[in-house]
């Protein structure tokens, strides 16, 4: 499973906006990737990219990103 969210993750770096937008945040730049059934949550800034969280698809997304 660790390799597979590891190689679901390169998938952001090239193509960052290739993820939906978190619903919980409504934001352009808070997005996710499903890798069942996990959630990568990243931030996408103008010089960087950060995965702010890793959770299971049954978890609430709690706290600010």
């Amino acid at each position: 499973m660790v390799d597979k969210i590891i190689s679901r993750s390169e998938q952001i770096a090239d193509q960052p906006y290739s993820g939906r937008k978190v619903p919980e945040y409504d934001s352009d730049d808070v997005r996710e990737l499903i890798e069942k059934p996990y959630r990568i949550i990243y931030r996408i800034k103008p010089d960087q990219i950060d995965v702010v969280a890793v959770i299971h698809g049954a978890q609430q997304l709690r706290g600010n990103i």
